[in-house]
């Protein structure tokens, strides 16, 4: 056969048949539905549907709760939520993104996409698939990704000879704004605290956090997928949870009384309104009998600050005597 003809022969030929690809990342495909991406560094896109027929539609605004950095209103299907996986949860160069999971609004329904590299050397085709993909949001939605995933992405991105482009995007990192409100009320400003606190969102047989990287290194080790079924589900109600809990913060420009606040969160509150310049919080909270019930010394203090900086100084000066 010379050499043109052998040439043909492999053009016509598949690159892999998906009798070839591993058992394990077989079984996990037919588990979820999902699909094989990339013939040459296969790795599993899994989608799920996650209807919310009685969720309003609109805008999102969160222009108090972060101190004025997201003035305008935004556009809930041009937000994109996202988490990572990963191998190490000290970050650095060395730290691999096993899951990426990504979340978004279709009207009333919220998508879950997520991507699982089975092994090392798969990024590649991936990152240049997300590169395009995560140019279509006008906002990344995380929690803590400003200090972890987002740097951990950007690295890995790097690592693999792409520029990442994503970093330009306005990032809205939830954690921030849930310290501002409930850093006293809650014992730890962990995601699992909010969803018990805000969603009424309990986990079942979730996997922690702190198990993940060793439960994926025995994958790779054994091909047994169980504990992965576990690290999937984990990073679904993640982004499912940011998607709930950015809507929840949406309420606290336009009605505090909706959300669970203690006398510690309204104070906090009080302080990120004077910081904020925003005369509306003060106004709604006293004009609301459930908050109303919850002024403390620590929330007037903040309002005389405001008072004052806004020139009413006898009025501040009520809240002083």
């Amino acid at each position: 056969m010379n050499l043109t003809k052998k040439l043909s022969y492999y053009k016509k030929t598949p690159l892999k048949k998906e009798m070839d690809y591993s058992p394990s990342l077989l079984a996990l495909k037919e588990h979820y539905n999902g699909e094989i991406l990339f013939d040459n560094a296969p790795i599993l896109k899994i989608q799920k549907k996650h209807p919310f027929p009685d969720f309003p539609n609109g805008m999102i605004l969160i222009d108090l709760i972060s101190k004025n950095e997201f003035t305008a209103p935004i556009q809930r299907n041009k937000c994109v939520f996202f988490d990572l996986e990963t191998t190490g949860l000290a970050g650095g160069a060395g730290t691999f993104a096993f899951l990426i999971g990504f979340a978004y609004w279709q009207e009333d329904t919220l998508i879950t996409d997520q991507y699982f590299l089975p092994d090392f050397g798969r990024e590649f085709e991936l990152f240049n698939f997300l590169q395009e993909w995560l140019s279509g949001f006008e906002y990344l939605v995380s929690y803590n990704g400003k200090s972890y995933d987002m740097p951990l992405l950007k690295t890995r991105f790097i690592l693999n000879r792409l520029v990442p482009g994503f970093i330009k995007t306005k990032h809205i990192d939830l954690i921030h704004m849930c310290r501002r409100i409930w850093k006293e009320s809650l014992p730890s400003c962990d995601l699992k605290s909010i969803e018990k606190l805000l969603l009424n969102v309990e986990r079942s047989g979730d996997i922690p956090g702190a198990l993940i990287p060793q439960a994926y290194f025995n994958f790779i080790n054994t091909g047994v997928i169980h504990e992965v079924l576990r690290i999937i589900e984990h990073n679904r109600q993640d982004i499912v949870s940011l998607a709930l809990f950015l809507d929840k913060l949406n309420h606290v420009s336009s009605s505090p009384g909706n959300l669970p606040l203690d006398a510690k969160a309204v104070a906090h509150l009080a302080k990120t309104a004077f910081q904020a310049n925003n005369p509306s919080y003060f106004e709604m909270v006293e004009a609301s009998s459930l908050l109303k019930s919850k002024i403390t010394t620590d929330y007037k203090y903040w309002k005389s600050l405001f008072l004052k900086q806004s020139g009413k100084l006898e009025a501040a000066n009520v809240i002083w005597q």
